[in-house]
């Protein structure tokens, strides 16, 4: 009888030291998912999303002529120019998001947006925007 009650008495035990020391899994498994599956980090009050770039090159006149240089964006943020004309995104490729270019230097100012898709060559900004573009936005989905 005596040894009966010892070994339950052990058996309870060891069932209570053990539940301690086993960790949360259920905890730790559900924040590995979120870290796997988030697409968005906060930097402040803008949403980047890691990986992600639009490289731009910019012209001084229309239609491409007068190479200024070459700009590498990340998106949703707003990207000082210098005075552009014309642009080719990712060398003049299709893309995703939108891109917005603009005549004052913090995307203000006179302003079009338009799908990736369709403008990826945007050839006379004085047509475009009214002006030329001193500032670009990149907005992804």
């Amino acid at each position: 009888m005596v040894n009966i009650l010892l070994t339950t008495a052990i058996l309870i035990a060891s069932k209570l030291v053990a539940g301690v020391s086993i960790p949360d899994t259920q905890k730790n498994i559900s924040k590995r998912q979120d870290d796997d599956n988030r697409n968005f980090c906060s930097v402040g009050s803008v949403y980047q999303i890691p990986g992600k770039t639009l490289d731009l090159e910019l012209y001084s006149q229309r239609y491409f002529s007068g190479r200024i240089g070459f700009k590498t964006v990340t998106p949703n943020r707003c990207y000082e120019l210098p005075p552009t004309y014309s642009s080719k995104l990712n060398g003049g490729t299709p893309g995703e998001g939108t891109v917005t270019f603009c005549t004052g230097k913090r995307c203000d100012g006179s302003c079009r947006s338009k799908s990736r898709q369709v403008w990826y060559t945007p050839a006379d900004m004085q047509y475009d925007i009214k002006g030329l573009a001193n500032s670009v936005y990149w907005s992804f989905p």
